[in-house]
């Protein structure tokens, strides 16, 4: 009984109440003609090498790379006209920074550049905060869009230093 009451007393009042919301939509539009949800959708953005003379102090970006997603295709019914359709990036993506929203870019072999994170922004330049924030949204029509971003680097900590850049995240296109 001395148990039970000392991890009852353990438990505090709760600060408030995180609300969910969303819904399940019959949207099942093809990623760059790939069908969803099987993870085998990969896309690769090379932003060659870019000098360090771009990235010579923190907060400055650098090799602006831009690539789309096509959603859909024409005469697709399932990707179902009159919705907007997002690139969310998955939080639980090792590669994240949450404080600055960029993607750490670790390389096993120390050969890496330092003081530098991937940064990804919409087609505006506006960067996306990868932990906590969805691309711009883009309208699907004909059974279609295109989601553009831009890949680039960013100086973090100070300025960049030589090295290789490799980072990932995962991503889902979501729709409302």
């Amino acid at each position: 009984a001395l148990g039970l009451a000392a991890s009852q007393s353990a438990f505090a009042e709760n600060d408030g109440q995180i609300k969910i919301e969303g819904s399940v939509v019959a949207v099942t539009c093809t990623i760059d003609g790939k069908d969803p949800g099987n993870g085998d959708i990969e896309k690769l953005v090379d932003l060659r090498g870019i000098s360090t003379a771009l990235l010579d102090e923190a907060g400055k970006t650098g090799g602006d790379k831009a690539f789309t997603f096509r959603i859909g295709a024409a005469g697709e019914t399932t990707c179902e006209n009159d919705r907007t359709a997002f690139v969310r990036f998955d939080p639980a993506s090792p590669a994240i920074d949450f404080p600055t929203g960029g993607l750490r870019t670790p390389t096993p072999d120390n050969t890496a550049a330092g003081n530098v994170q991937v940064e990804l922004a919409n087609i505006d330049g506006v960067a996306i905060d990868l932990g906590n924030d969805d691309s711009a949204g883009y309208p699907i029509a004909n059974n279609q869009t295109s989601i553009p971003l831009i890949a680039r680097l960013k100086a973090t900590g100070g300025a960049a230093t030589a090295g290789l850049v490799t980072s990932a995240v995962g991503f889902t296109v979501v729709y409302e």
